[in-house]
């Protein structure tokens, strides 16, 4: 199984023209993982995989992480509120 994290300081409030994490060049991950690493309390992040729409949202103290099953080889992340950070994981097989 291929696997691969990253840990990410989400500063932009906009999704920028380049992901946050491509993995073109490596594989086509079966299943992501991502979940706020940050402690502060209003700490809020948007997720997308095509870098227009919103496909989820982290928010400490709420839903704080997320697994996904989604083929695309691209992530990009924006700050909805606070200063959060996130890791992000992306496998081909199971993440558990």
């Amino acid at each position: 199984m291929a696997i691969t994290g990253k840990a990410v300081n989400v500063t932009v409030t906009d999704y920028a023209s380049t992901p946050d994490l491509d993995l073109s060049a490596n594989f086509a991950p079966k299943f992501w993982r991502i979940f706020l690493t940050s402690s502060g309390g209003t700490d809020q992040v948007a997720v997308s995989f095509d870098g227009v729409n919103d496909h989820s949202q982290l928010i400490q103290k709420g839903i704080d992480e997320f697994v996904i099953e989604e083929q695309s080889r691209k992530i990009w992340l924006k700050k909805v509120a606070g200063s959060p950070a996130v890791f992000i994981t992306a496998a081909t097989g199971a993440l558990s």
